[in-house]
């Protein structure tokens, strides 16, 4: 398994604003000699509509020469970041969240201390499609991935899905174990994902519901994960039944010198768990225990030992 980037579309607003877009509080296109821009009114919006559920992603790079600018920006009005730009510094953000299919609104409220121009430089949206959130891979198995707005697995202790530019992760941002929950009827077989840190080296301590610990297989068996490097792992679960795993963040040296830790292209594979008697209404139970009786009765007879001849 590799990463690969999700579908996305980009939509570049330097220099035009394509059909279906609406654009208000940004001037025209300028040009400064070297990049192109655009001056912001102190609030500005893109009204847009997308046809199936996206994550919407903004490149952000506001300037302005002699002043720190405060921004405020929200998707369908929902808050997604509050930057302050640094005055006379190039500093590009990029502010993002999922959006359901339909008409959406980004809204940028930005202010100095006092008057001031600000520019808007890389003006763009990318679009991306993020994955289905679970998959049939196979005869009764399915594959069920984290890294969706609304996963079918119920999980506590994560960050949000995030957006790095090419793929979508989730981030442990304290020692307390985080957790998921195994889907009702299915039986896990194994867990799947690659994990970073930029911050220090650490590794993660799997266990079961009962407490029982789970060790990771990893290309390179290491004590503890060097930072800045993608780790592939995954955890075998087959024969260790559970309805729930947990996962917690050591970090080399203790502390938390190593937070966060993202987990990238988080998967559980499970397989489905055939419905016993108990699955039964009481009619077909009660006709399936005379059956079962029935043929009990006739291996009985078939099995008793013949009498002598004599």
């Amino acid at each position: 398994m590799s990463l690969a980037n999700p579908p996305q579309t980009t939509v570049d607003l330097r220099t035009e604003v394509p059909p279906g877009w609406q654009v208000s509080g940004l001037s025209a296109p300028k040009f400064d000699g070297v990049n192109f821009y655009r001056t912001l009114q102190p609030v500005s919006e893109l009204r847009f509509t997308t046809s199936e559920p996206r994550y919407i992603w903004f490149t952000h790079q506001l300037f302005s020469p002699e002043q720190a600018v405060q921004s405020r920006v929200t998707l369908d009005g929902q808050v997604v970041a509050q930057p302050v730009f640094p005055a006379g510094q190039f500093i590009t953000l990029y502010p993002g969240g999922f959006a359901q299919a339909g008409p959406h609104v980004l809204r940028f409220e930005q202010r100095c201390a006092a008057a001031c121009t600000i520019r808007q430089y890389y003006a763009g949206v990318k679009l991306v499609a993020p994955p289905a959130a679970r998959r049939e891979v196979g005869l009764g198995a399915t594959r069920w991935t984290l890294d969706t707005v609304q996963p079918a697995l119920p999980i506590s202790g994560l960050s949000g899905v995030q957006f790095d530019g090419n793929n979508f992760f989730r981030e442990i941002n304290t020692l307390s174990a985080a957790s998921l929950n195994v889907p009702v009827g299915q039986q896990a077989s194994e867990l799947q994902t690659y994990t970073f840190s930029n911050s220090g080296d650490y590794r993660l301590i799997w266990k079961t519901a009962a407490g029982q610990s789970l060790t990771p297989r990893l290309r390179q068996d290491k004590p503890f994960w060097p930072k800045n490097q993608l780790t592939e792992q995954s955890v075998a679960l087959l024969g260790k039944p559970t309805n729930k795993l947990s996962v917690q963040v050591e970090c080399k040296g203790g502390g938390t010198a190593c937070l966060p830790v993202r987990l990238y292209w988080t998967e559980l594979t499970s397989l489905a768990v055939p419905g016993g008697l108990s699955d039964l209404s009481p009619a077909n139970l009660g006709g399936s225990i005379l059956v079962f009786g029935l043929l009990l009765t006739l291996f009985a007879l078939l099995l008793r030992p013949a009498r002598a001849i004599r």
